[in-house]
């Protein structure tokens, strides 16, 4: 073999083995980065899930987009908000205080407080223990004492309980939930929530739920609860406050039903909910006859709007404020 073409191998082996473990270096990297984006896109999807959950189960009462641990503003609802004494609530839930006992250091140490619609439920039935799995909704003063109330609740110290999951602190998180287990029969299941959306003055807190039949807590002291709450719940109404947007169809689902009376929209609110179904018919099917349903409907209720809920996950309906359309002068519910 001529001289030259030996040396040209040569050169040539010593190039491939130089590259060869360059090349794998470089895969290995590619590698590398293909894996961090796809963890990072199962991360956005979980995200995505979790702001699904919260438009379509109204996770907070049907709060507004705040980032977690906003200190809640006034607006104009917080005027209706009032304070009366713990005693009203009592005379009400005559069994009430033997429930609630059992959260007072979170209450006390943490100065914490119990609203929505478990009270409203409570209230209803005047039994504080006869509901299985309810949720158990509180609200902070401040962010040190809700998650201080994250950690009292996560070292097992409700001892009425059983020791639950561990919820893990996180930066952007909006829910601290927990399945706790009754150690005896004489206190029910519970899913236990902090809401860490919102904290401050708890008439600012509620002032911000969507409807008004919400708008009640304590914390076993007083009781702040919207001055239009009991005129609404005895006359048999839900009232829409603020209108938000995606999850008012589960939150009506969620009011309007009743294990006695029907509960109907009053006229303004019904007006409200048809005004924002109108321009969202083009995004589905299901909205159209949500649609045509209320343009024939002479009042709103639970079995009216009921047909929609098993489409609620797959509406995909859009956030964003959309044009208002123009309604039939002959609509039944104006």
């Amino acid at each position: 073999m001529p001289k030259f073409q030996e040396e040209q191998e040569k050169q040539q082996q010593e190039q491939q083995e130089q590259e060869e473990p360059k090349f794998q270096e470089e895969q290995e990297k590619l590698q590398q980065e293909l894996q961090e984006k796809q963890q990072e896109q199962e991360k956005q999807e979980e995200q995505k899930e979790d702001i699904t959950a919260d438009y379509y189960y109204g996770l907070g009462e049907g709060l507004a987009e705040f980032p977690p641990l906003t200190t809640a503003p006034l607006n104009e609802f917080t005027q209706f908000i009032v304070m009366k004494p713990y005693t009203w609530l009592v005379e009400k839930v005559p069994n009430l205080t033997n429930f609630l006992t059992v959260f007072s250091n979170l209450i006390n140490n943490y100065n914490g407080a119990i609203g929505g619609g478990y009270l409203r439920r409570a209230v209803q039935s005047g039994d504080a223990l006869q509901f299985q799995n309810a949720d158990i909704d509180f609200w902070f003063l401040t962010s040190t004492d809700l998650l201080n109330a994250v950690n009292f609740v996560n070292q097992g110290h409700l001892v009425e309980f059983h020791q639950p999951e561990l919820q893990e602190i996180q930066d952007g998180k909006v829910l601290y939930s927990w399945d706790l287990v009754s150690k005896t029969s004489d206190i029910p299941n519970i899913k236990l929530q902090i809401i860490s959306r919102l904290v401050g003055g708890i008439e600012n807190i509620l002032s911000q739920f969507d409807i008004t039949n919400t708008k009640i807590a304590t914390n076993l002291n007083q009781v702040a609860v919207d001055s239009r709450w009991e005129g609404f719940e005895s006359n048999k109404f839900v009232n829409i406050d603020i209108v938000q947007p995606v999850a008012i169809i589960s939150r009506l689902l969620k009011y309007l039903y009743s294990e006695g009376e029907p509960f109907k929209l009053n006229g303004l609110s019904a007006f409200k909910f048809l005004t924002w179904v109108g321009p969202r018919v083009s995004y589905s099917p299901y909205m159209q006859q949500l649609y045509d349903v209320l343009l024939n409907a002479s009042e709103v209720n639970y079995d009216t709007i009921s047909f929609i809920e098993p489409y609620l996950n797959g509406l995909n309906l859009p956030t964003e404020e959309i044009l208002p359309v123009n309604l039939p002068l002959t609509v039944s519910l104006m």
